[in-house]
């Protein structure tokens, strides 16, 4: 049983970040934000996921990046996050799996065009036994914004009010 729900599950996994060899090191460095966290801000609307989850997952824990929300349900929290890092599939790119594998899968092709795509893997943050989609607790956003009228139409307006909020 986890989360409530009783399933089999695999071994949890954790990130292990490779260190940057002195060539990348070298040219990043250049950039006019590195080592520099109070000059980068992450704005999501809670639909961060995949590589972005594991971005922001990272920029946010190991490099102090402060993250803004904008959006949600009102009085709820509202997590960086809204499924694990890298656990996005397209029913195409299972298919290809099994095949690759020279093995029949399970799922049928849609009868028509289109994508589908779901999470096949949770993913935590250190020493959490809750998902990093669900935990809004650990990862909540430094300042949250909701939607107005305006801001909603406007991303040029949206990011006014974070710059408002974030350098004074």
């Amino acid at each position: 049983m986890r989360n409530g729900r009783r399933n089999l599950w695999t071994e949890k996994t954790a990130f292990v970040y490779t260190p940057l060899t002195a060539e990348q090191q070298a040219t990043i460095a250049e950039f006019p934000w590195t080592v520099m966290a109070e000059n980068i801000r992450l704005l999501t609307d809670g639909r961060c996921g995949s590589v972005c989850g594991m971005a922001g997952y990272f920029y946010t824990t190991e490099h102090n990046v402060e993250s803004h929300t904008i959006g949600g349900t009102f009085g709820e929290d509202l997590s960086m996050f809204s499924f694990a890092g890298a656990s996005v599939l397209r029913l195409s790119e299972i298919q290809d799996f099994y095949s690759s594998a020279n093995l029949t899968s399970s799922m049928s092709d849609l009868p028509y065009q289109s994508i589908v795509t779901f999470s096949w893997l949770e993913l935590y943050g250190k020493g959490r036994t809750i998902p990093l989609e669900y935990d809004a607790q650990l990862y909540r956003p430094k300042r949250r914004l909701n939607f107005t009228p305006t801001n909603a139409r406007s991303r040029e307006v949206l990011w006014k009010e974070v710059a408002a909020g974030s350098w004074k």
